[in-house]
């Protein structure tokens, strides 16, 4: 598992950025999610992008994790 170390550190690093990211532009502008003018196609696309990367950044920190055990079990 400690070969992968680099691997999740490098994945939780590019999945992070991109969910900050999202978060600052669904910030920026909640008009195109809420309100009269809202568009349907918006938040299925914000919710769809914004699974996609959490997910990522959940697995990579699990991984991380994992690896972190295996490390001070020996």
């Amino acid at each position: 598992m400690t070969s992968y170390t680099e691997f999740f550190s490098g994945a939780a690093t590019v999945a992070g950025a991109p969910v900050g990211l999202l978060f600052v532009a669904l910030s920026v502008a909640p008009e195109r999610l809420r309100g009269s003018a809202a568009s349907v196609e918006h938040q299925a696309i914000a919710a769809t992008a914004f699974s996609a990367l959490v997910d990522a950044l959940f697995v990579s920190l699990i991984g991380l994790r994992q690896a972190a055990a295996c490390v001070t079990e020996r």
